[in-house]
């Protein structure tokens, strides 16, 4: 099982990581940075330029730990800072102030280079305005470096996307890859945020699961792994009639379309046995496409008798695709 977390519901787990749980925001942090080099290092070549686009929430902090730690591996690192200085919050200008004393520069503008890399970290997740000035100028001229070349990553989210919805905010950062903390974000997996994120790592920085005591997630998709155990156990020594009998009712005259795609997603799902009732017209092509089902076709009306005997028969109705509102559908729904 995945989650998907709104930005408020990360934030409410981020605080309760630090101020309860007890790890300092500044490891949080830095393991943060550590988790993104790690997946930039997978794929880059060690002596490649990167250019480190930083904003002053925690999102450029972490934008500047990447850097740094990059930078002591052998990287050609540039740093900028986008927005006032003054403005920082306190991990961001704890991070500034290791980068100066390390003797490395921070310039304030985006300079017309070109990069092998590109770090955004402009907006975490926290943007709920839309993005104009000097921030717009520096997302346009992130993917212009992209369309020359360089390969964007983005921290967190990219920059200019919400992340409760997905929507762009005046303009955002395309990016190759995100790696996000914690949790996926639902701006990750909503369009048009999706196609901005690119390739998605989430990434374990000791945000856990504990944290969920304040504030259940409003969202999870089921992954791969979940299905051994969301799906019933089935006996060895069963038959298809150990496995259910499902009665469609479905399509209509010339309305074959909606019975062949419900039939077939039933016999997929698991259903043993299957009996469908639909228009004659329908009975030769289900017929060739569900071989398996049974079926009692109607020409001019359906039979109140069969109907009724196939309902004493299923475990299961389904009913409703591509039947129409003719009297016959009146008819066989009144029955059922």
């Amino acid at each position: 099982m995945k989650y998907i977390v709104k930005s408020m519901e990360m934030k409410a787990y981020d605080e309760d990581t630090i101020n309860r749980i007890g790890i300092p925001s500044a490891v949080l942090m830095e393991r943060a940075a550590l988790a993104v080099v790690e997946e930039l290092v997978k794929s880059e070549d060690i002596q490649k330029r990167v250019l480190i686009v930083a904003g002053g929430g925690n999102n450029g902090g972490d934008g500047l730990a990447i850097g740094r730690l990059l930078a002591l591996r052998g990287y050609d690192v540039t740093f900028c800072l986008a927005g006032n200085p003054e403005k920082m919050t306190d991990e961001t200008k704890r991070q500034m102030t290791i980068i100066q004393n390390l003797g490395f520069s921070i310039q304030s503008k985006l300079e017309n280079w070109e990069y092998d890399m590109v770090v955004d970290a402009l907006f975490g997740i926290g943007l709920s305005r839309i993005v104009n000035g000097k921030y717009l100028e520096f997302i346009q001229q992130i993917n212009l470096y992209r369309s020359r070349g360089a390969r964007v990553y983005s921290v967190d989210i990219p920059s200019g996307i919400c992340a409760d919805n997905g929507r762009v905010m005046g303009d955002a950062v395309h990016a190759d890859l995100t790696v996000t903390f914690g949790f996926a974000k639902r701006g990750h997996l909503l369009y048009p945020g999706r196609e901005y994120t690119g390739k998605l790592v989430i990434s374990d920085i000791g945000i856990t699961e504990k944290s969920f005591e304040i504030r259940e997630p409003s969202a999870f998709c089921y992954e791969r792994n979940d299905l051994s155990w969301l799906l019933p156990y089935r006996r060895p020594d069963g038959n298809k009639g150990t496995f259910g009998k499902v009665l469609l009712v479905a399509g209509s005259r010339d309305m074959s379309g909606a019975c062949i795609l419900c039939g077939n997603s039933i016999l997929r799902s698991g259903a043993g046995m299957v009996k469908i009732i639909s228009n004659i017209c329908n009975r030769e092509i289900l017929q060739q496409t569900l071989p398996e089902a049974m079926l009692y076709s109607y020409e001019e009306k359906p039979d109140e008798k069969k109907v009724r005997d196939a309902l004493l028969w299923c475990d299961v109705v389904v009913t409703g695709p591509g039947m129409g509102t003719d009297e016959n559908a009146f008819n066989i729904m009144k029955v059922l």
